[in-house]
């Protein structure tokens, strides 16, 4: 071994480093962890429910204790066999002629422009037709 060989540690090296790795680990907290956290608000919704009674919820004894008590139940179901009811249709009569024209005389009168129309423009070159291909027999 020689003994005039360059170390490869300089502390001018270290330096930026020692801001760069704290910044770099700062910025990655910031970005990355609120994904993994809730930081949803848990605020109540106070409300009431019309039941129609006039017993306090104080004195009901199964919701005593609890603020926001929900109770879901599911139990069998059963069909209903109801037979559709067919709607009649409306009946209506036809417009007479006169009756058409005085709708049309109400519509303002379109501005008809002769340097506006033109012919049919075809297209310059035409699509050749489709080519036949395979035949798929295999069931979808």
């Amino acid at each position: 071994m020689s003994a005039d060989r360059k170390s490869r540690f300089n502390y001018k090296h270290f330096i930026p480093l020692l801001v760069i790795i704290p910044a770099f680990v700062l910025i990655a907290w910031k970005l990355i962890l609120p994904i993994f956290t809730d930081k949803g608000e848990e605020t109540p919704m106070p409300f009431t429910i019309q039941t129609g009674t006039t017993d306090s919820v104080e004195g009901n004894s199964a919701n005593a204790g609890a603020d926001y008590n929900i109770r879901v139940g599911l139990s069998q179901g059963q069909a209903q066999n109801q037979t559709p009811v067919p709607i009649p249709r409306a009946t209506y009569e036809p417009l007479t002629a006169q009756e058409i024209e005085t709708i049309f005389a109400r519509l303002p009168v379109l501005p008809v422009s002769t340097g506006e129309q033109t012919e049919f423009s075809y297209p310059v070159e035409l699509l050749p037709p489709p080519r036949p291909g395979k035949t798929v027999q295999d069931q979808f």
